[in-house]
């Protein structure tokens, strides 16, 4: 029952993932489903200030992506990923900088961010149509 990336971390709505394996069964769509649903993986490191004020805005977007669904889990997964404690993965997935946010479609890394974004951003990010 450790909480995930110490104190202050609010991690609300993100599934934490510690695999590709975790990746994948979180991103897997509902039996029958076309494949596996867009996500933003959250990489974030124990103790970078960044991530702390990124934390709570991802929760919000999370909230905000499951509120305009029309059926649950229709929406973009929202995952989470220490990447002090996984480097092996956070390195397949091409991040060299905490905080990141990596988009997937169909399981695959299309978009990277770093850095501070506004919930705005995010927002528009994890939602635009696949390119």
């Amino acid at each position: 029952g450790e909480a995930g990336g110490g104190p202050g971390y609010s991690k609300a709505g993100l599934t934490e993932v510690t695999s590709r394996e975790s990746i994948d069964a979180a991103i897997a769509g509902p039996p029958g489903s076309a494949g596996p649903r867009r996500a933003l993986i959250f990489v974030y490191g124990p103790t970078c200030r960044a991530c702390k004020i990124m934390s709570p805005r991802v929760s919000r977007v999370a909230a905000a992506c499951r509120a305009r669904a029309a059926v649950p889990d229709e929406g973009p997964a929202f995952l989470a990923l220490n990447s002090k404690d996984h480097k092996d993965v956070s390195d397949g997935l091409e991040v060299k900088e905490v905080p990141a946010f990596v988009l997937l479609e169909e399981g695959k890394p299309t978009a990277q961010w770093k850095g501070v974004v506004s919930e705005e951003d995010l927002l528009r990010l994890v939602t635009a149509p696949p390119a």
